[in-house]
């Protein structure tokens, strides 16, 4: 099944968790720091833990106010493109594309397949930064090129490439209209993937020689 079938199946498979009024294992105090989580971001965290895209640490905290990381941010998309399987993405580990990505890590696998897909680049001197931050513009183009877009086509490289992934992500509904260019909290990603989810697949044809796309 092609990664664009996969996230229109878990789509489907969102609303029909929509379609219920709890969500099996989840309750108010699935998380310890519960009370930190941003009422904005309630639902979102609570559908992408019924749908096991987004969990908390092993203390049983969300960290709702922690910068989320280029790393966590790779595990996100895979599970949502694997339908919402989280095999741990096995079949991409062993690959050597980063040089600081180490073999064995909990996130290898997830980054090699981010890469060898290309939804994301490496930098120039062949590093991924796995525990980086991320900030709100760089998880919307993550997300973006997940559901479609083109990162070349829609001007996400090179000068500019913020203000375009702003745009494309208002109109796709990842952002909420209150994010900014800053850092990307976990809370704040786990309402853009929602968002993510819930958009219209772009899928690119002839049209797209000219630099245009259509739903």
């Amino acid at each position: 099944m092609s990664k664009i079938k996969k996230l229109i199946a878990l789509t489907l498979a969102l609303a029909m968790v929509l379609s219920v009024s709890a969500f099996a294992g989840y309750s108010a105090d699935t998380y310890a720091d519960a009370d930190k989580i941003n009422g904005d971001c309630e639902d979102a965290i609570e559908l992408l833990y019924a749908l096991d895209i987004m969990k908390g640490d092993d203390k049983g905290n969300f960290r709702p106010e922690a910068t989320i990381t280029r790393a966590e941010v790779a595990k996100m998309i895979y599970v949502i493109l694997n339908y919402g399987d989280d095999d741990k993405a096995v079949n991409y580990t062993g690959a050597n594309i980063f040089s600081d990505v180490v073999k064995g890590a909990w996130y290898e696998g997830y980054v090699n397949y981010m890469a060898m897909t290309k939804l994301v680049q490496g930098r120039p001197d062949g590093t991924f930064g796995p525990n980086d931050p991320v900030t709100t513009a760089e998880a919307a183009k993550m997300l973006l090129t997940a559901i479609g877009y083109s990162a070349e086509n829609r001007g996400y490289t090179g000068a500019g490439w913020q203000k375009n992934v702003y745009a494309d992500a208002l109109t796709a509904g990842i952002y909420a209209g209150t994010e900014t260019y800053g850092a990307c909290t976990r809370d704040t990603a786990a309402r853009m993937a929602l968002g993510a989810l819930l958009a219209k697949v772009v899928v690119y044809g002839d049209a797209a020689v000219n630099g245009t796309y259509y739903w």
